[in-house]
């Protein structure tokens, strides 16, 4: 349950962040986000592989699955801006 709103709200602000660019199109909006999840897959996948050692192919396959949950997430983000 923790997690659903967790992702709830990071949507949410990726919403907002979306909101204050000058992405118009569809594309460009799924664009953004997807660069969005990828900084938050950066982020926490770098930190364990670096600090904690986590194996480099581990840690890979986390950052783009973060990025690809993001490029979805930001198809639908994309389609409801549009309405």
């Amino acid at each position: 349950a923790h997690a659903v709103i967790a992702s709830i709200i990071m949507a949410y602000i990726a919403i907002m962040l979306l909101a204050k660019t000058n992405a118009n199109s569809f594309t460009d909006k799924v664009k953004f986000v997807t660069l969005v999840g990828f900084l938050i897959g950066l982020s926490s996948s770098f930190m364990y592989w670096n600090w904690f050692g986590y194996p480099t192919g581990y840690s890979l396959v986390n950052l783009v699955d973060t990025v690809v949950t993001w490029a979805l997430a930001g198809l639908v983000i994309g389609k409801m801006a549009e309405v």
